[in-house]
Order: C-alpha cells, then structure tokens, then sequence
C-alpha cells in the first residue's frame, strides 16, 4: 500500500499569441489581448496505490485546483472574441486506474478521470459564472492492452472524451456539426516488429471504428499507418 499527498502552486504567463495574435475565421473575429495577467493556480492532491495479488494493482486519487486570474476567451458578441482573465475557477475530481500485468509480455489497463471544472467569479462577465471551463470534458476514460513477446509487440486501445465546450456560457450543446466539440469512443491499434537492433516495422490503424465526430473540424475517420523506424 502506498499513501501519497501534494501541494503546490504554479502560475502560467499568458503566450505571443495570447497578447497579440488577432486573426478572422469563418466570419469571426479572435482577438488578442496585451492586458493579459499571468494566471496562478494552488493545488492539492491525496492518493492510494494498493497491490492486490501478482502483477495486480489499483490507484485512486482526490484532487482539487484553485486558478485566479484564469486566461480564456470570452465571447463578446457572435462574431467577436477576445483573450480575458476571469477572477477565480476551480476544478476538482477523481482519478481511478486498475492495472494488471501477466509476467513481462501482457499488460492490461483501465484509468477513469472526473473533474468538475467551472467558473466561481468573473466581474468582466458574470454570465459564465457557474459555467463549465471551456475546453475541458468532464469524463475521461482510457483502456487497453499491450503485448510484447520477443521482437513482436502490439497494442489495443480505447479512448472515451465526453462533451466539451468552446463557448464561455456552455451554449454551443449542439452536437456533430462543424466547430462543434463533440462526446467520442475510438479505438486505436498497433502492432511492431522489430526486424533488427535498429530497425523496427510497425503498422497501426486509428478510428478502428470508423466513428465519426466533431472536435471543431470533422474528425478523421479510420485511418492506416506503415512505418518503418530507425535508431543509431
């Protein structure tokens, strides 16, 4: 059993292209702002890790983050938006992870993530408070299996995103449309083998599903990939 905590605090000074970067897309104005203050945030967190039988284990963990001066875009009418800090956001959530490994040639592994991110105080537009931070989905959720025998090894992974939001009141809730940030499922593989010291033969495919979705841009759908990597 392992027991762990932490506490920290960190700031994040706003980028060029946060302070001076304006450009129009689609009929919408995104402005820069050089007002830009850096954002803080103090955080904490608490977690378990148990091992239960051989190769076997699971983590837990509580986290919390307190952010002043939060950098994010507001909308300031429909077809102009620009670069503001907001006075104070929190998020806080859970993560949980099982792992099992079967001696050195299979892995298996599952992690889920809640957070609950919003808004608290924003004076310069108090209609986000209470909203969710854009850009930032509630659920998360990852498993899969990694295989590794001699010079062949493969992989299988799936990976679920829930609902995001590009807009600062949470009002783009329309889904599978352009510019929309839509709840995902894909599945991804990919199997190597390894021809030399050196040299590696891999080939993958992406969107095994051939799901389709927006995150703002259409999503490509299932896609191949042949690669050959060497290392001196």
């Amino acid at each position: 059993t392992t027991l762990r905590t932490s506490i920290g605090k960190a700031f994040r000074p706003p980028t060029v292209y946060e302070l001076y970067r304006t450009w129009t897309s689609s009929g919408t104005t995104y402005a820069g702002n050089p007002d830009l203050k850096p954002e803080t945030t103090t955080s904490w967190d608490i977690g378990i890790e148990q091992g239960l039988w051989k190769g076997a284990k699971i983590k837990a963990a509580y986290f919390e983050n307190y952010m002043e001066d939060l950098i994010y875009r507001k909308r300031v009418t429909s077809n102009y938006q620009e670069w503001i800090n907001a006075e104070k956001a929190e998020s806080k959530g859970i993560e949980l992870e099982a792992e099992q490994r079967f001696d050195k040639w299979l892995r298996l592994f599952a992690n889920f993530t809640y957070t609950n991110a919003k808004i608290k105080k924003n004076d310069a537009r108090p209609a986000t408070e209470g909203k969710r931070l854009t850009q930032v989905p509630e659920r998360m959720f990852n498993a899969g299996a990694e295989f590794e025998k001699g010079a062949f090894s493969a992989a299988l992974t799936g990976r679920y995103v829930s609902k995001r939001f590009s807009d600062d009141e949470n009002k783009d809730v329309v889904n599978n449309v352009y510019t929309s940030y839509d709840p995902y499922f894909v599945a991804d593989a990919k199997v190597s083998y390894k021809l030399t010291k050196f040299a590696t033969l891999s080939f993958s495919v992406d969107n095994i599903l051939d799901r389709d979705y927006f995150s703002y841009y259409k999503a490509p759908g299932r896609s191949w990939f042949g690669e050959i990597t060497l290392r001196f």
